[in-house]
């Protein structure tokens, strides 16, 4: 009887010498090189430190990927990489600047600028002197390095982020300049889709142009005054957004 007693006990040891003698591999949010389970407080900044790889190579994995995560989301976590260190160069703002215009003027994604300056809640509200990290690539040099270009104006273009859905009620937009000064104008619209689109626009005196129907923020720069308001569009209607010296009219 106690020589049964010492096997049962002697297996017992070994089953659970065994099992503590594994590696646990994966942790309590997932892998890395794998899929994992966004935590409480994780940051996309924190989970590329601790795998290895860029926020850009996490968003690539991620199309689609907002910056902002939340708890229990399932990310898609590339390998450790070898490819060229990520650097970032900072960038001051001018008047008249949005983030899209930033954005294409380096010839970077919006996710990508997003993901490289956590800090900004809001990308509708910048202001002048205010730093923007840009991601840049290179062969050489260690990440997170800063280099500080000598400040340049942007000169304003019609730029275009994002597109909506083909049947997308349209509506159009008359741009109306009655300030006399320049006027750089940034309708930022979430559709119903939730999908996000952005279209800029310099105006001149008078200017018309499509959008699909949603809701909008409009971020406008008359002179050196900035204006922020928001409307909504709906399809198959005519809208026109009056520029003055100290205010933004928005009328149906």
């Amino acid at each position: 009887m106690p020589r049964k007693v010492f096997v049962y006990i002697s297996l017992l040891l070994f089953v659970l010498l065994s099992l503590f003698a594994v590696p646990l591999v994966v942790q309590a949010g997932g892998a890395c090189g794998g899929t994992y389970i966004v935590q409480w407080g994780d940051t996309l900044t924190a989970i590329a430190q601790r795998c290895g790889v860029s926020m850009e190579a996490i968003l690539a994995a991620n199309p689609g990927l907002s910056p902002y995560l939340y708890a229990g989301q399932t990310l898609v976590i590339p390998g450790p990489q070898t490819t060229p260190a990520v650097t970032y160069m900072a960038y001051v703002v001018q008047p008249g600047d949005t983030f899209a215009a930033i954005a294409a003027c380096f010839g970077v994604s919006m996710p990508a600028l997003m993901a490289a300056n956590p800090n900004i809640p809001n990308i509708n509200i910048l202001y002048v002197g205010q730093i923007i990290y840009i991601p840049t690539t290179t062969t050489t040099g260690s990440v997170g390095a800063v280099i500080v270009p000598t400040p340049t104006r942007y000169v304003p273009v019609p730029l275009s982020y994002g597109s909506a859905p083909a049947r997308t009620p349209k509506a159009t937009i008359s741009l109306v300049n009655h300030a006399k000064k320049d006027v750089y104008v940034s309708l930022q619209g979430t559709l119903q889709n939730g999908e996000m689109i952005v279209r800029e626009y310099p105006v001149g005196r008078w200017l018309n142009v499509s959008v699909p129907a949603g809701w909008y923020v409009y971020v406008a720069w008359v002179g050196d005054q900035k204006f922020v308001g928001q409307f909504k569009v709906s399809g198959e209607k005519n809208y026109t957004i009056s520029f003055y010296s100290n205010k933004v009219v928005v009328v149906e």
